[in-house]
């Protein structure tokens, strides 16, 4: 298990290559995961129907959605969750998280049929609202608009910087 870097601290090769292989198995049990779901379940089904799509669908996207879930548990405690504890994470609010998930897609979905910027800014956002969402007790509509405002404001920032000459971009040499 290691250890989160000071943020004080020049980053090095060695902390980030000790940091990787502190965290490999349980990133090794999220792939894990994630090839069971999309590959082993179908075969074992061995159905064509729609509601066995939708369920490997649907848990593909739950174990998938630990690459960024057990980063943000990651730094919210200061703790790396252990392999065995990946399963618990999605086990301990399962209704939240595919209702989370639900209410994304279908967000991103409208703001990409009403345009494609609005879908593409919400999808943007997912690392946030899936850190609200596993993090906080927050409603999921609170975590939405919680994540898409602080995204907002980042991108918001970042153009009144460039604007304003105090950052500017490398030209070649």
């Amino acid at each position: 298990m290691s250890i989160p870097a000071n943020a004080t601290e020049a980053p090095t090769f060695a902390k980030v290559w000790q940091q990787v292989k502190g965290n490999a198995p349980t990133f090794a049990m999220i792939w894990g995961l994630i090839l069971i779901t999309a590959l082993v379940v179908p075969v074992l089904l061995d159905s064509d129907s729609f509601v066995d799509s939708l369920l490997i669908t649907i848990l593909a996207n739950l174990a998938g959605v630990l690459m960024i879930a057990v980063p943000a548990v990651y730094y919210s405690t200061d703790r790396c969750p252990k392999p065995g504890e990946i399963v618990s994470i999605l086990s301990h609010k399962p209704l939240r998280y595919l209702l989370a998930g639900l209410q994304f897609v279908i967000v991103e979905a409208v703001g990409l049929l009403l345009c494609i910027i609005p879908g593409i800014l919400v999808a943007l956002t997912s690392p946030l609202y899936v850190h609200y969402v596993f993090t906080t007790d927050l409603n999921l509509i609170s975590c939405l608009s919680k994540a898409f405002k602080l995204a907002m404001t980042a991108l918001y920032l970042q153009n009144y910087i460039h604007y304003k000459g105090l950052v500017r971009a490398r030209e070649p040499a």
